[in-house]
């Protein structure tokens, strides 16, 4: 093996003394982005805008930084079993795959780090379901990770086809320039599409969004032919900034409060590509109403940050009388424009 390839391989944390000492399946059962040793079948893992990666012969792929950010986040589950309160479904529970090290990625001593890959086990300490996956079903795999700017949130949603004797695998069908399977690339999330707006008050605006079922970031593992796990609904989130304020940054679910439903009334999920229409009221000034997508995936799991920022709508009295701002939130990631060295 290439002297390179014996890098150190970096856990992203120390394994946290909380994590409860009981497993949940009783023989091993893994659950890998690999299924063999056959490069085809080994797909890695990393965020856009975050690595860019080069292609070498004889080296995974690599970059001058981690392939993802230290807010990554990761969670698996049984297609329709799962459950996101901890102690139940068919889920890894209270098992964090990045501070366990079940997400790990190699380094030399140049610095360059290497594309991320999966491994871990239903028989892992903190996983929730008494027993192994049975045959026959899927299970889903749901990343999360925000870009180092904090303008959009990033997630890649992979299903697999449960096998009860050999395991649960990840890897993409396809290869990369270096013959290995298609990389696990984590995408924005996508946001949302303002369709109509309605200004039954000075004060208050009428917004109709919606937000597609297909993007990318989801796909289905070469195990997988025909495991969908989502997305399926979708929450719109708001923030209300003075006019001409520079556009909001942070993705924490927290600092965008759920939007209300126009004319009064709490948002439940909407089903992806269909509509909802919310309010905003700006009373105490002119103001620019920004929305994102919270995405939801089968068995209620959802993105751990929001998208990026829809255009901005105006509110109040003064109107510049474009409503709908012609800007580039359709238009793909950026790319960095030079590698770093």
């Amino acid at each position: 093996m290439n002297a390179v390839r014996l890098a150190l391989i970096l856990l992203l944390a120390a394994v946290p003394a909380a994590v409860p000492a009981t497993a949940a399946c009783g023989v091993p059962h893994p659950l890998s982005t690999a299924n063999g040793t056959d490069p085809a079948n080994r797909s890695f893992i990393w965020s856009a805008t975050v690595f860019d990666p080069f292609y070498f012969p004889g080296y995974a792929p690599l970059d001058y930084q981690p392939p993802f950010t230290s807010e990554l986040t990761a969670s698996f589950w049984i297609s329709g079993m799962g459950d996101t309160y901890g102690g139940m479904g068919y889920n890894n529970g209270t098992r964090n795959l990045v501070l366990t090290g079940d997400l790990a990625y190699g380094m030399d001593p140049f610095p360059v780090f290497f594309g991320s890959e999966l491994n871990t086990d239903w028989m892992a300490a903190g996983v929730d379901p008494p027993n192994c996956p049975l045959a026959g079903g899927c299970t889903c795999l749901l990343l999360n990770d925000v870009d180092p700017q904090k303008t959009h949130g990033l997630f890649a949603l992979v299903g697999a086809a449960n096998d009860p004797v050999g395991g649960t695998f990840f890897n993409l069908a396809g290869t990369d320039p270096l013959g290995n399977g298609l990389p696990i690339v984590l995408q924005e999330v996508p946001r949302p599409t303002v369709m109509n707006v309605l200004r039954p008050q000075a004060d208050t605006v009428e917004i109709t969004l919606t937000v597609p079922t297909r993007s990318a970031g989801v796909y289905e593992a070469a195990s997988g032919a025909g495991c969908v796990c989502g997305p399926t609904e979708f929450l719109i989130r708001q923030q209300l900034l003075p006019r001409d304020s520079v556009p909001p940054s942070g993705r924490l679910l927290s600092s965008w409060p759920l939007a209300t439903l126009a004319g009064g009334g709490v948002q439940t999920p909407t089903p992806t590509d269909g509509s909802v229409t919310v309010e905003a009221s700006c009373s105490g000034g002119d103001a620019d109403v920004y929305l994102t997508t919270e995405l939801f995936f089968d068995s209620g799991f959802s993105t751990t940050f929001v998208s990026g920022n829809s255009i901005p709508v105006e509110c109040g009295g003064n109107l510049s009388g474009e409503f709908l701002l012609d800007i580039r939130s359709s238009s793909p990631l950026p790319r960095p424009s030079g590698k770093r060295r």
